[in-house]
């Protein structure tokens, strides 16, 4: 017989691990946006996981609320992107641990991250 101490412990442990209840929150905005410009500085793709930041221009909004019409987004290795390119995008905002290369500094607004990689 397992204490009922214990069976709290196990599935708190399943729960933290599960990858299940990792990803079931949803992006808090999905848009749909033109590749506007990118940095100028591309580097280490392929080397590391390179971030930057690329300048879109929304198109639609899909899911959640954003008045913008101009969005800047975090994206994994950005030299794959082609400027005009439209892309479909799950964005959430950063949290501490993210880091990435900001070549857009000087302009003022939230940072988002791309979370979805189109295939």
């Amino acid at each position: 017989m397992t204490p009922p101490g214990m069976k709290l412990a196990i599935l708190s442990i399943l729960l933290a691990v599960s990858p299940a209840v990792a990803t079931a929150e949803p992006a808090p905005l999905q848009v749909t946006a033109k590749v506007l410009e990118m940095p100028k500085k591309l580097r280490y793709c392929g080397v590391i996981a390179f971030r930057a930041v690329v300048r879109y221009q929304v198109i639609s909004v899909d899911k959640g609320a954003y008045t913008g019409k101009e969005i800047f987004v975090v994206e994994l290795c950005p030299e794959t992107l082609k400027a005009g390119q439209t892309r479909k995008l799950r964005l959430r905002l950063p949290t501490k641990n993210d880091s990435f290369a900001d070549e857009f500094k000087a302009t003022p607004g939230p940072r988002w991250i791309n979370t979805h990689v189109e295939s």
